[in-house]
């Protein structure tokens, strides 16, 4: 009876959790049975659509390498041919996924980024970190440094391959700024997008054909995981990472970063493909470009001074607003509009499209898009009320008196000097 009070209990926990993760006005998320460490991000918008555990240490596995071909990417971008001779000691250590670089062979640059990226290749790696920095053990540093530069600040390498290590951590959260940090070079996502990557023939091996392993985009290994929609990144497993993967997609003009880490693999399925894939179509049916605000909307009205007829002008948009929300939103109870106006009044004449003031957008307590607010219609000056405005100006107490008095000594000093010059 405890046992099954105990197992409601844990059921209802982390039912909360999923919800807690989940923001206001979305759909409610697939079950995710396989992986407690997800995060879905849309990356034209800056908003995280869901996430579970994304702040919560874990391995890194394979996602280690968005550091290290980071780091060679922002090393040889320029000089994609420079070419490396293999040794031995770049080899050490670099055992698991490999394209077979054997010592005393040259490669270039692009061929080595080639395989860390497509192949997610640890000999590659361990080729990369050592040509870069002298050793492991400094380009670790290197590594460790730049996370910090990013504001992945709560990662620590020991590896640029990822093998496991007890030492090393980091979270979603990390790996999401890595990864989004990534995403503005083009070779990077131009090399992760490939399916297959033909490396040429070097003076030690023939050519190489080397399938990408993320399954969302590579077809020659298994194809139940293809997603057309998927543009990149990358994917792969260590015993303490479990099941991991990285993936940008497009859908709807708009960008996305799902991460699922600590996956797992039975007999019928990668989890981690599964999950991502899931997790994407979620949001691509839960979110989405949402006209809030018609730029013929009629917001409020201001009173115009002077005017030859109406007294009044009405505002509107100066342009319509459209915002990246959930689908299901109700636009006019869920987006509150404030607005402040430039003055109490304006003075004719008034142009159509005049700046009168600004309208906020409010959603979940959060200012999301502000527009000015201008004038719909022109309004003509009164000429008459016009001289009358000038006159009252002229007849102002305010600056009559002081004007007077100035006027006064300047006639008493006139009249002193006269008065002295005729004795």
């Amino acid at each position: 009876m405890m046992r099954r009070i105990l197992a409601g209990l844990l059921v209802g926990l982390l039912l909360c959790i999923v919800v807690l993760a989940l923001p206001s006005g979305a759909a409610e998320l697939p079950e995710i049975n396989y992986s407690d460490h997800f995060y879905v991000y849309n990356l034209d918008n800056d908003m995280v659509l869901c996430e579970r555990g994304a702040s919560e240490r874990i391995a890194p596995g394979p996602t280690v390498k968005l550091m290290t071909a980071l780091i060679a990417i922002e090393t040889y971008n320029n000089d994609l041919n420079h070419e490396f001779t293999v040794t031995r000691t770049m080899l050490s250590g670099s055992y698991g996924t490999a394209v077979g670089l054997k010592a005393d062979e040259v490669v270039t640059a692009e061929q080595l980024l080639h395989a860390l990226i497509v192949g997610c290749a640890n000999d590659a790696a361990s080729v990369l970190a050592n040509a870069i920095a002298g050793d492991f053990e400094s380009f670790v540093n290197r590594m460790n440094l730049r996370a910090e530069e990013l504001g992945a600040t709560h990662t620590h390498y020991t590896n640029p391959t990822g093998l496991d290590n007890p030492e090393m951590y980091t979270t979603v959260e990390d790996i999401a700024v890595i990864a989004r940090h990534l995403e503005q070079y083009s070779l990077f996502t131009e090399m992760s997008a490939k399916a297959t990557y033909i490396m040429p023939k070097t003076n030690l091996s023939d050519e190489r054909k080397i399938n990408n392993r993320n399954y969302l985009i590579s077809t020659a290994i298994e194809y139940k995981y293809y997603s057309p929609t998927v543009t990149g990144m990358i994917a792969g497993n260590t015993p303490n990472a479990g099941y991991c993967v990285v993936a940008t997609s497009t859908y709807g003009n708009s960008g996305y970063l799902c991460i699922v880490m600590g996956s797992t693999k039975d007999d019928e399925e990668y989890r981690n493909y599964t999950t991502a894939r899931d997790l994407l179509n979620w949001a691509y049916s839960s979110y989405g470009y949402i006209n809030v605000l018609s730029e013929s909307a009629i917001i409020t009205e201001i009173p115009v001074n002077l005017s030859a007829g109406l007294d009044h002008v009405t505002l509107m948009p100066e342009q319509g607003i459209t915002l990246f929300l959930p689908t299901d939103i109700d636009v006019n109870t869920e987006i509150q509009r404030t607005w402040k106006l430039d003055g109490d009044a304006l003075n004719a004449p008034v142009s159509v499209g005049q700046k009168a003031g600004t309208l906020s957008l409010i959603y979940q307590g959060r200012e999301v898009a502000q527009v000015p607010l201008v004038t719909k219609s022109a309004v003509e000056r009164s000429g008459w009320l016009y001289f009358l405005s000038l006159l009252r100006a002229v007849l102002n107490p305010a600056w009559i008196i002081p004007t007077a008095v100035v006027i006064a000594v300047i006639l008493l000093l006139f009249f002193t000097i006269r008065a002295r010059s005729r004795r």
